[in-house]
């Protein structure tokens, strides 16, 4: 439905484009190739114009961002690429040569008026990157028709769907990897800037469940008649294995999927303490070194209780009145005091034991496992316990998911 294919590499002419630099507008034409693993590439050339202010037709109205590059796809579609980031060598080229040879990691899209049925099931749809031996809950088959005769029937196919009051969704699994979704919203219950993020809360929930960084490559939305999309360079999956909050070898969670969903499309204070706390235990697996995962995720708390209790870190010591153990105790008496209590308190205790630890043994690292003996046996139980106190904090993480996501009288496994 784009001008690009999710998949497939392409390149097209672009006879106008615009932007500012510096408080001068330019303008140009040339070419943008797009390929799926290594983004937008712009090459063409530009020159500046006097200042006005720049309004996107069908876009909505207002004013452009200055740092905002705009094109004009063809008559049928434009595109605009926001928070551009111009470096020294990007200045010489515009400035020096009258050119333009910049990368993007994506790009959105906006239509002209077109006719389409406003009775069709889904009307939005979005793809993303997943591992390809994930798994879902739901089984799924589809039928593929000509001129109403059925021609080609896929059954089995792994999938997910959910249906409530607000919204209608259904996704199933490609060869590939490429996990597919097709949604509706019912009408009068999200905003428009609401359903322009639904994509990225089904995201964030999707990575949760399935315990690897899910990525969006495209969504898709109709709102009224036009088209409004976007596509993204593909990044690498990254499986968070043992540090994953939620165990997901067994089953995906669909429930916990679901309230995972509303909170990420609420979007309020819970919802970033989980989402910047999983992506940080993503960024700790990421580094590939097992000396940063335990000052990432340990420090990681700190953030969290900092930001549940709205106490910023201060400067002045006597200001910063921020204190871990009185922290957890008000996150335990808000979320877990109920049948469990006694054990969760015997669990709260290991916690802020277990970040004293780490937090201690991370700030004062040294070397004398590499001078003496690297490989030895002392050296390998020492990294073993940290690694299984890193765990544990995951784990514990994904208690917290929970609780913000509203599951009560939470029964402590770790």
């Amino acid at each position: 439905m784009l001008p690009f294919s999710l998949d497939k590499a392409t390149a097209i002419k672009i006879p106008f484009f615009t932007f500012y630099f510096k408080g001068t507008r330019f303008q140009g034409n040339g070419e943008l190739r797009w390929n799926p693993k290594e983004g937008l590439h712009l090459e063409a050339t530009a020159e500046s114009k006097r200042q006005e202010t720049l309004i996107i037709e069908g876009g909505g109205g207002g004013p452009v961002p200055k740092r905002c590059f705009r094109f004009k796809i063809d008559d049928y579609w434009m595109a605009i690429c926001p928070n551009v980031f111009f470096s020294e060598r990007d200045e010489f080229l515009l400035l020096s040569a009258g050119t333009v040879s910049k990368d993007f990691q994506h790009l959105i899209f906006f239509s002209h008026e077109f006719s389409f049925d406003e009775n069709r099931k889904f009307t939005n749809e979005c793809y993303f990157k997943v591992n390809k031996n994930s798994i879902f809950p739901d089984k799924l088959s589809y039928e593929i028709k000509v001129s109403d005769e059925p021609i080609q029937l896929k059954e089995s196919m792994q999938g997910l769907t959910l249906s409530d009051e607000s919204l209608k969704l259904t996704g199933f699994l490609n060869d590939d990897g490429h996990f597919k979704i097709f949604w509706k919203a019912i009408e009068g219950f999200y905003s428009k800037q609401c359903e322009w993020q639904i994509p990225l809360a089904v995201r964030d929930a999707l990575s949760i469940c399935l315990g690897q960084t899910v990525h969006l490559l495209e969504r898709t939305l109709i709102r009224k008649k036009r088209i409004l999309g976007e596509i993204v360079k593909e990044r690498e999956v990254i499986n968070l294995g043992l540090f994953s909050p939620i165990s997901y070898e067994i089953t995906f969670e669909k429930e916990l999927f679901s309230r995972l969903f509303k909170l990420f499309v609420k979007n309020d204070k819970h919802a970033i303490i989980v989402r910047q706390l999983f992506y940080r235990i993503a960024d700790a697996v990421r580094t590939r070194n097992s000396d940063s995962w335990g000052f990432l995720i340990c420090t990681a708390l700190e953030a969290f209780l900092r930001t549940y209790m709205n106490q910023p870190f201060k400067q002045n010591k006597k200001e910063d009145t921020w204190q871990l153990e009185k922290s957890l105790t008000e996150l335990r008496a808000r979320y877990f005091i109920e049948q469990y209590k006694n054990d969760w308190r015997r669990v709260f205790k290991k916690v802020t034991r277990t970040y004293k630890e780490l937090r201690h043994r991370e700030a004062h690292p040294d070397f004398t496992g590499f001078i003496e003996n690297k490989a030895s046996e002392l050296a390998f139980k020492e990294s073993k316990e940290r690694l299984e106190k890193v765990a544990f904090l995951c784990r514990f993480y994904g208690y917290v998911f929970r609780a913000f996501s509203g599951f009560t009288n939470l029964k402590p496994e770790l």
